[in-house]
């Protein structure tokens, strides 16, 4: 992969993220909670921004280990895939934090809760992993 500017690392790292957003990304609605010690969290409908974010899934494999007499054997039992959004930091007006909720625009049957945020300070992009929450009925 070459880079217009070698020198400017940041700067191509961040017209990555750029071309991520136009090329994967989708409309995202995020609703702030607001959270006391010991009580549910209140969405703060009125408070909610609409943002462009890129949705993937990563997927994990459980395993599991079986030993007859002197043979072991590992089996894969179950393979999940974990939600996971990303935005580009400059299209926040606040920091995310977790119990904040995510809704995808194209579906908005499909809310999520952010579980943990991580920064990556040099392309300016958070990651955000969730856990979705209960489907409205039909």
């Amino acid at each position: 992969m070459s880079f217009i500017n070698p020198t400017n690392w940041r700067g191509a790292m961040q017209s990555t993220s750029a071309a991520i957003d136009a090329a994967m990304g989708e409309m995202l609605r995020i609703i702030p909670v607001d959270r006391k010690p010991n009580h549910q969290g209140t969405a703060q409908e009125e408070q909610a921004i609409v943002v462009r974010g890129v949705f993937t899934t990563h997927a994990t494999l459980g395993l599991s280990d079986h030993s007859f007499g002197h043979q072991r054997s590992t089996d894969v039992i179950v393979e999940t895939r974990k939600p996971i959004f990303s935005f580009a930091r400059a299209q926040l007006p606040w920091g995310l934090q977790r119990g904040d909720r995510i809704q995808r625009c194209c579906n908005p049957e499909e809310i999520y809760e952010a579980t943990r945020i991580e920064s990556d300070v040099t392309s300016q992009r958070i990651t955000v992993h969730v856990v979705q929450l209960g489907r409205m009925e039909q």
